[in-house]
């Protein structure tokens, strides 16, 4: 996977990008393996994009969610 530095003009911007590139990788990783596995940090930080993905579509019965600490 290539990586690119993006920045962007405010947090509401952040949490967005973040959600599009989760549900995007999330469709991806079920229509190839079946299951998506999403690590997430605890606090605060990731609440924004959290909201953000609710517009989004993702197939959240093939997901397995795991709260991960830095």
């Amino acid at each position: 996977m290539h990586h690119e530095l993006t920045s962007l003009p405010s947090p509401d911007a952040v949490a967005q990008a973040g959600a599009e590139f989760v549900a995007g990788r999330a469709r991806a990783a079920v229509a190839d393996r079946g299951i998506f596995h999403f690590a997430v940090s605890g606090g605060h930080t990731p609440w924004a994009m959290f909201a953000a993905l609710a517009s989004h579509e993702v197939p959240w019965d093939a997901a397995v969610i795991y709260q991960v600490d830095e």
